[in-house]
C-alpha cells in the first residue's frame, strides 16, 4: 500500500486566479471593468477584487468561464508607530452569511493584537476565508502574528510591495511560522493598484470545476501553488522521498524542517523539469520552490507529516 501524500487533489482542472487587487472603488488607478478585462486577457479564471474596507461582490463580472469572488481588504494601524499595520484579505464562496454588497467595514482603533484577531473573527463570522497580506511591507515580524488564529494562509509574494519598495517576498516569514507548527498555505498576489502591477503574481488551483464553492474548497485544502512565472504540475511524497515536476527551470529547492532540504540546479544549458529528495524521516514538513529560467519563482504548499 502506497504512503503517497499529494499536494494537489487527484482529479480536477487547473485554474489561475488572483486573490488581492484594487480598483478605483478605493485607491486603485484602474476601473473595475478594465481590471477584469486585463485579467481575462492574461488567462485568469477567477479574481477577488479586494478594495479597502469595502465589501464588493463584483457579481456583474462573473460568467461561467470567469468567476469573481465577494471580497475585501481590512486593515488596522498599530498605535505609536509610523508604518506598522495588519492587512487582512477576506474572500467568500458566496454563502448566506456574507456582508451586504457594498458594505463598508470598520477601521478599528488599535488595542493590541486582539484588534487584528477581531478583524479575522469578524470576516470569518461572515463566511470569509482570511489571508494575512504582505507582512514584510506591513513592518510586522513573525512573533507579532504567529498567535493569530483562523488564517487560511499568508502572502509569500506581493507584486505591489515588490515593485514599489522591495518588500514583496515573505518566504522566510512563512517558514518561521511553519517551523512553529502553524499550518498556513502560501499565496502570491498582485495587490495591484496600477496597470503595470496586474497579472504578475498568482495562484493556480486544482479543483474539480470552476465554481466558487469548488475553488474555495481546493484553496482550503491547499490544492494550489503560488507563482510569478513557473508551473508546478506535481508535488508529492512517496516511499520516503519528495518529488516535484515543473516547467523548465534553472533550480528546484526543497525546503524542509528539520533537516534543511536540498537544492538542485541545471547543468550547462539543459534546464531541469523534475527533482526528487530522499527525506530524513525527521521532517515536520517539506515544500518546493521552482526558479524559472528567467529567475521568476513558484512555491508549492507544504506537505505536513504529523
Amino acid at each position: 500500500m502506497s504512503d503517497r501524500k499529494d499536494s494537489f487533489i487527484a482529479a480536477g482542472n487547473w485554474y489561475k486566479g488572483n486573490t488581492h487587487c484594487h480598483t478605483t472603488i478605493s485607491d486603485g488607478k484602474v476601473a473595475p471593468e478594465e481590471v477584469v478585462e486585463i485579467y481575462k486577457a492574461h488567462g485568469y479564471s477567477f479574481l477577488a477584487i479586494t478594495d479597502h474596507n469595502i465589501y464588493d461582490y463584483s457579481a456583474q463580472f462573473s460568467t461561467p468561464e470567469f468567476l469573481t469572488f465577494p471580497a475585501v481588504e481590512c486593515n488596522v494601524s498599530v498605535a505609536g508607530t509610523t508604518s506598522k499595520c495588519y492587512h487582512l484579505v477576506g474572500y467568500s464562496d458566496g454563502g448566506d452569511g456574507m456582508f451586504p454588497d457594498g458594505f463598508r467595514t470598520e477601521v478599528p482603533q488599535w488595542q493590541g493584537i486582539s484588534t487584528a484577531q477581531g478583524i479575522i473573527d469578524n470576516l470569518r463570522s461572515h463566511d470569509n476565508q482570511v489571508i494575512l497580506a504582505h507582512p514584510v511591507w506591513s513592518r510586522t515580524e513573525p512573533p507579532e502574528f504567529v498567535g493569530l488564529k483562523g488564517l487560511v494562509g499568508m502572502e509569500v509574494y506581493n507584486t505591489c510591495c515588490d515593485f514599489e519598495c522591495n518588500t514583496g517576498y515573505a518566504e522566510l516569514y512563512w517558514d518561521s511560522l511553519l517551523r512553529r507548527g502553524k499550518k498556513l498555505w502560501g499565496f502570491a498576489s498582485d495587490d495591484s493598484h496600477r496597470r503595470e502591477q496586474i497579472a504578475c503574481g498568482w495562484i493556480v488551483v486544482k479543483a474539480p470545476e470552476l465554481t466558487r464553492e469548488a475553488i474555495v474548497r481546493s484553496i482550503t485544502l491547499g490544492s494550489f501553488y503560488a507563482s510569478t512565472g513557473p508551473e508546478i504540475t506535481e508535488f508529492y511524497v512517496e516511499d520516503g522521498a519528495a518529488h516535484v515536476t515543473c516547467s523548465p527551470a534553472k533550480a528546484i529547492h526543497f525546503v524542509a524542517y528539520e533537516d534543511r532540504g536540498w537544492s538542485f540546479y541545471q547543468e550547462g544549458d539543459e534546464p531541469i523539469t523534475s527533482a526528487s529528495l530522499k527525506l530524513q524521516g525527521t521532517e515536520s514538513y517539506v515544500r518546493a520552490e521552482v526558479v524559472g529560467l528567467d529567475g521568476k519563482k513558484a512555491w508549492s504548499n507544504p506537505i505536513f507529516f504529523d
